[in-house]
């Protein structure tokens, strides 16, 4: 609980053959899927999500990504996706920044997790939520190849 926002970090069990963890990018190993309490079936951990998620809003930086390795969708306008917020978008429409080079350009920080995302959107969270209550979207539609993620 970080603030009252719920913070969802879990392992799934791999449900296809692994053939490149990208350690050196995600710090995963083989030996992190061993059975543990840190690990889960997937489908435990796509139900859970979906529980945590109805109703709320969810905060992050290219939701479209974790939503459809999911296989969840979620309403629009309960999303605050940090790649697609006017204020924040450096580059021309539909380039999204590496979010480590985000976080460092708005925060000066070197961090790669999701209290680095809830502190970016804490920081411009009034504006977006003022613009919203003023009838206007502040934000890009994520890509088209993911519009499935969003209802």
């Amino acid at each position: 609980d970080y603030h009252g926002v719920v913070l969802v970090d879990l392992l799934s069990y791999p449900t296809a053959p692994v053939t490149d963890y990208h350690t050196e990018i995600t710090g995963l190993r083989p030996e992190h899927f061993l059975p543990s309490d840190h690990v889960s079936d997937f489908d435990n951990i796509r139900m859970l999500c979906a529980t945590h998620m109805s109703g709320r809003v969810i905060v992050g930086y290219e939701l479209w990504y974790s939503l459809d390795a999911l296989r969840l969708s979620h309403p629009t306008v309960m999303t605050r996706d940090l790649a697609t917020y006017f204020p924040l978008m450096t580059t021309p429409r539909n380039e999204f920044l590496d979010f480590r080079r985000v976080i460092y350009q708005y925060m000066r920080r070197n961090v790669e997790d999701s209290r680095a995302a809830m502190d970016l959107f804490r920081s411009c969270e009034r504006g977006w939520e003022a613009l919203i209550e003023g009838s206007l979207w502040p934000s890009l539609l994520p890509p088209t190849t993911h519009s499935a993620c969003y209802t």
